[in-house]
């Protein structure tokens, strides 16, 4: 049998193809139709978009209290079903309260939040809806239903895509982006609930014994799991409220685009080398007791695939922008040409950030998720001190984030030449 026909019988080839298209044809439509967003709507409408969806996006990962990824894992149907009601029930409760602050701050601090004003509000449902998807995406995994979800999450692209569309025709701004978050998101829910559970109420009827029983052989999942996934997710999400903060919407929206442009290639290396390397790093470990000669080809490797990407970027685009985005995004490019040195150290960074995994050492990726947060707590710092101005402050992330990555870099670099002592570092934190 040779080689590409074991790939092709693979199921485990198969089924990340298969989960893996429907995300990647999905991103990609949405970067070919960012030229018609910038025509219809304007940089403080997606601005506040962007600045919403970051917000709910802190608490995203966290919303089900990490319950649901015992949900692909469990020893049958009822066991899912219980993990499934406790997610729900964590969702409800976590967005309950953020109700009960929102309707607290709402006199205050929640209306002071530069151009937001009482979109702030659609936080709530983006975030339980983002909890219920949490939850049947595993349902889904958990019963092989790769094709169809890879299709939801087209499908859902398209739906949102089209509904931007009509809504920018209908000059509905900011309203108009947030609807079709929804109207995506609830088409795509839907299907997934009707392919899993049938309802949504099917998951309600449980016995009370049984879930508190499940909720107290798991609770490590709320006070291991959540913290350093919350990390995780400040380290990704927290720069669009500081630019929020600092600059205002208008300027939001101009990293919006930027970040949307760079995160591509990044995308690229996260999804697709990093797994890659991983399972190389893995077996090199084992067998030569250190994974240096996988760390030194992906490095080189993402080097390669990144650096004439961002040589092209850093001189055309200002003309590309202008071009393909119109002219009132130049300052979108402007930003571009400042943190390329940053995407470039941070995506080849990301291309071997599985590191520590390959040494069963997790507690390092906790480290450097905290030395990344490090960056935007200095940048913040100086530009407040300095009264720094929008271009200087990206200045400022771009150099300092580069060095922190580079940092990163390096632990791993040191870490996968580590040959001695590891085994005792994994002894010391079993």
């Amino acid at each position: 049998m040779t080689l590409f026909t074991k790939l092709k019988k693979s199921t485990f080839i198969n089924s990340t193809l298969k989960l893996s298209s429907g995300l990647m044809s999905a991103q990609l439509l949405l970067i070919l139709f960012s030229p018609v967003l910038t025509r219809l709507y304007t940089p403080i409408e997606l601005g506040v978009y962007s600045s919403v969806l970051a917000i709910a996006a802190f608490a995203t990962p966290v919303i089900n209290g990490r319950f649901e990824f015992l949900i692909v894992s469990a020893k049958n149907d009822k066991q899912a079903k219980n993990f499934a009601f406790v997610s729900l029930l964590i969702c409800t409760i976590i967005t309950a309260v953020i109700i009960l602050i929102f309707l607290f701050l709402s006199n205050s601090v929640l209306y002071e939040i530069k151009n937001i004003g009482g979109f702030v509000w659609f936080i709530i449902p983006v975030l339980y809806l983002n909890g219920l998807i949490n939850i049947f995406n595993q349902f889904n995994i958990r019963l092989k239903q790769y094709g169809d979800l890879s299709k939801i999450t087209f499908v859902r692209s398209i739906f949102q895509i089209s509904s931007q569309t009509v809504f920018g025709l209908l000059h509905l701004g900011t309203l108009g982006l947030l609807l079709s978050i929804l109207i995506g998101v609830g088409v795509g829910l839907r299907r997934q609930i009707l392919i899993s559970t049938g309802k949504l109420k099917n998951l309600i009827s449980v016995e009370i014994s049984e879930v508190k029983n499940i909720v107290r052989e798991n609770i490590k999942q709320i006070y291991v799991s959540v913290p350093a996934s919350l990390i995780n997710s400040i380290a990704n999400n927290l720069m669009v409220p500081i630019v929020l903060y600092l600059f205002g919407a208008v300027a939001s929206g101009y990293y919006f685009l930027a970040n949307r442009i760079l995160a591509v290639p990044i995308q690229l290396l996260g999804s697709t080398i990093s797994k890659v390397y991983y399972e190389k790093a893995c077996r090199e470990r084992d067998k030569e007791g250190s994974c240096k000669k996988t760390f030194n080809t992906t490095v080189l490797l993402s080097s390669t695939i990144l650096l004439p990407v961002f040589i092209i970027l850093y001189f055309y685009s200002e003309p590309i922008f202008k071009f393909i985005f119109g002219e009132e995004w130049i300052k979108s490019a402007i930003i571009v040409k400042m943190l390329i040195p940053f995407f470039f150290i941070r995506g080849v960074t990301l291309s071997i950030i599985m590191t520590p995994y390959v040494y069963k050492l997790q507690y390092w990726d906790l480290v450097n998720q905290i030395i990344i947060i490090f960056n935007l707590i200095i940048s913040l710092a100086i530009t407040i001190l300095n009264n720094s101005n929008m271009m200087e402050f990206f200045k400022y992330y771009s150099y300092i984030g580069s060095f922190v990555y580079i940092i990163v870099l390096a632990l791993c670099w040191k870490l996968s030449r580590n040959v001695k002592g590891i085994e005792g570092q994994e002894k010391g934190l079993s």
